[in-house]
């Protein structure tokens, strides 16, 4: 008897379980966080490849005349990926054209890297420094500073839908494909330095501490960007920097430190930069 009524406990428990949602309590007391925001690091990426060190020009250069002198290039057999057939069908066609293919590799002229912005000194736009990485930075109408797009956290909000929000929030959305990297901050800002700088944003309510800027990578990759309607009243001006230009943008040695660890340059492609960012 005993031990009947305590499997008609432990099955009424059950049934309970069932009704209740696990994340009823949790959503209840999920009331955003007030000295939270979520922000982007809004990034246009490399379109071409940075110019080659000098170590490595020089390097290439001797290999190619010690093969020229002593060695024979032989190139990777076509007929290993396309088919012997296709292949033996393309040698004859180059054969014809009697080789005039080659001259024209040998006369092709990479594109100049400066555009017409470099020149103007146009940071407005994406067509300039190819070779770079260029975030996008706004300027604040009443601060007067620059801040990386940032909104404070809302109910019920991941950082994520937080930081998907900044984007929308300043920057418009027509005719542009973006990416998230992933769903967690690459790095974190006070907000006095890294958002739009009024009161209600930079200090708690308590105002015994400031708010920190949690920043996601998200990447451009389509379109130019432009700024959002909506933000014309907060935002003055905007412009697209690289890494060795935020020293102009941010006040301040340890903000300035902690750009130039967290930001990428064309240098970590030779595996001499700092950046763990992505």
């Amino acid at each position: 008897m005993r031990r009947a009524g305590c499997l008609a406990w432990r099955l009424l428990d059950r049934l309970q379980a069932k009704k209740t949602d696990p994340l009823a309590a949790l959503r209840a007391q999920t009331e955003g966080c007030p000295n939270v925001l979520g922000g982007v690091l809004f990034v246009r990426m490399p379109l071409v490849l940075p110019p080659k060190p000098q170590w490595e020009t020089e390097y290439l250069d001797w290999q190619r005349e010690w093969h020229a002198s002593k060695g024979r290039h032989r190139p990777w057999p076509e007929w290993l990926e396309t088919g012997e057939g296709q292949a033996q069908g393309r040698g004859q066609a180059a054969g014809a054209a009697g080789g005039a293919e080659g001259e024209d590799d040998e006369r092709r002229e990479a594109a100049p890297l400066e555009q017409e912005a470099d020149r103007t000194g146009d940071r407005r736009t994406t067509r300039r420094r190819l070779d770079a990485h260029l975030y996008l930075l706004l300027k604040g109408k009443q601060s007067d500073r620059w801040f990386f797009p940032s909104v404070r956290h809302e109910a019920r909000e991941t950082l994520r839908q937080t930081c998907e929000r900044a984007l929308g929030t300043y920057v418009d959305d027509k005719g542009i494909e973006t990416f998230f990297v992933g769903n967690g901050p690459c790095g974190v800002l006070p907000a006095a330095t890294a958002a739009a700088g009024d009161a209600s944003v930079t200090a708690t309510p308590d105002g015994d501490a400031e708010a920190s800027v949690f920043l996601v990578p998200v990447e451009l990759i389509k379109g130019t960007p432009k700024i959002a309607k909506a933000a014309a009243g907060e935002v003055s001006d905007f412009a697209w920097v690289a890494k060795d230009e935020m020293a102009e943008y941010f006040d301040g040695a340890e903000i300035r430190e902690y750009l130039e660890k967290l930001l990428q340059d064309k240098s970590d492609y030779y595996g001499s930069g700092t950046s763990q960012t992505y």
